[in-house]
């Protein structure tokens, strides 16, 4: 129980502004981080969900919902996984080999791709928040936010790593495979499977997702030779948003039909 309760400790510390107990950063304690990378998700999600909920209540407008609403996951997450998209960005943008790509990505300076991307991935996002509205699509969104954590973790252990050393590859030597891969597996199984109980709203979404999923892993591996934690940042990231664009168009044409 104590290594269990280190690893969520470890996990909630790296991968998110939550405050906890801190525990030293060893092998030890990270053993079983990722599996806990989904709890993450599970709290943005519920955050999403009240937030839509209170918009409703007191009758905010769309522009104003969609633009706090795009804060949440940046407040809880404190932007790690937006600094992967835009260093991913960066590096895609440079048409140079493969290793130069990967030292790209390993510098801290920051980019005119990036900027544009990140000011374009907050715009979308704000738009489609703004279109979202409590019930199906507000549970489909915080679905989302759980199945990309336990996707992106996945990757991070079934696709070869681009950056042997690397923090990612420090946390995947350091993950007891099997056990870790069988939890993310049924995280993932259930957050699918929930999603198709919600109707239009849940099947569009895993739809888009899924298309976005099989596009990473090919750009990644073909691109960078594997994964690093910038990229497993920008298919999060890239997951989240096409879920959710996906929970607000199956329920709109659910709502037309």
């Amino acid at each position: 129980m104590k290594a269990l309760a280190a690893s969520l400790w470890a996990a909630l510390s790296t991968y998110s502004k939550i405050p906890c107990p801190q525990v030293e950063f060893n092998a030890r304690n990270r053993r079983f981080s990722l599996c806990f990378f989904p709890l993450v998700g599970a709290v943005v999600g519920a955050a999403l969900v009240l937030w839509l909920e209170l918009c409703r209540k007191l009758g905010l407008g769309g522009g104003f919902q969609g633009a706090l609403g795009c804060l949440i996951p940046l407040l809880i997450t404190g932007g790690i996984h937006m600094d992967g998209f835009m260093d991913t960005l960066d590096a895609r943008a440079a048409w140079q080999s493969r290793e130069k790509r990967l030292a790209i990505l390993k510098d801290s300076h920051t980019g005119a791709f990036a900027v544009m991307g990140c000011a374009g991935y907050l715009l979308a996002h704000a738009g489609i928040l703004s279109q979202a509205a409590p019930g199906p699509e507000a549970w489909t969104l915080a679905l989302g936010c759980v199945l990309s954590r336990a996707l992106s973790a996945l990757n991070l252990l079934t696709m070869p790593s681009a950056r042997p050393g690397g923090m990612a590859d420090g946390f995947i030597r350091s993950a007891a495979p099997r056990g870790v891969r069988a939890a993310l597996g049924i995280t993932a199984g259930l957050c699918a499977g929930a999603m198709v109980l919600l109707g239009p709203a849940g099947w569009a979404a895993l739809a888009l997702g899924g298309v976005c999923w099989a596009l990473f892993r090919r750009m990644a591996l073909a691109s960078f030779g594997g994964i690093t934690g910038d990229l497993a940042g920008f298919f999060l990231e890239s997951f989240e948003l096409c879920a959710a664009l996906g929970a607000v168009l199956g329920q709109g044409l659910e709502a037309a039909l």
